[in-house]
């Protein structure tokens, strides 16, 4: 799938009757050409600034997503959690966007593994990240051990976390 053809949007939450939240659908919609297709004006001042927020983090992103290298951290439809990884060709930069459809008091969510990395290359770490995660970590301790992103409580979550290699 080339993401540049790809055109996901944002649409009204009731959609099914699932209570999709606003960052839920934007992250969805932030897989290919971010669209939005949902009455703004119903949106409250709250909405419209998380919107405006996370608009500007899909302009910071959207280079990677519409020309960098897609890889399946985990398969859709396969489980309650998938996870799709961008990145540039150099591998200097990526993001990766993870989503939890479903909530179970037993499930822990897993690592992510990255992949396509320099295992030698010190990367910088930013975003949606579990609490006590290192922000530094290695290439081959990003493929190997994983990446914990921190997702929101409750069924239809989602996280963004972007790395790129650390100048250090």
């Amino acid at each position: 799938m080339l993401p540049k053809r790809c055109t996901p949007g944002v649409t009204q939450s009731d959609h099914n009757r699932a209570n999709y939240s606003l960052r839920y659908r934007f992250h969805s919609a932030m897989l290919g050409s971010l669209g939005i297709g949902a009455n703004l004006n119903s949106w409250d001042e709250g909405q419209l600034e998380e919107a405006r927020n996370l608009i500007a983090e899909y302009k910071v992103i959207r280079p990677i997503v519409q020309n960098g290298q897609m890889y399946r951290l985990r398969r859709f439809g396969e489980a309650a959690n998938q996870a799709v990884q961008y990145q540039t060709a150099d591998g200097s930069a990526g993001v990766v966007l993870a989503f939890e459809r479903r909530e179970h008091f037993w499930h822990n969510q897993s690592r992510l593994h990255l992949q396509n990395l320099q295992s030698d290359q010190r990367y910088l770490l930013s975003g949606d990240l579990s609490e006590g995660h290192p922000r530094y970590l290695s290439g081959q301790a990003l493929m190997e051990y994983g990446l914990l992103p921190k997702q929101e409580n409750g069924p239809y979550s989602s996280a963004l976390v972007r790395y790129n290699i650390a100048n250090i």
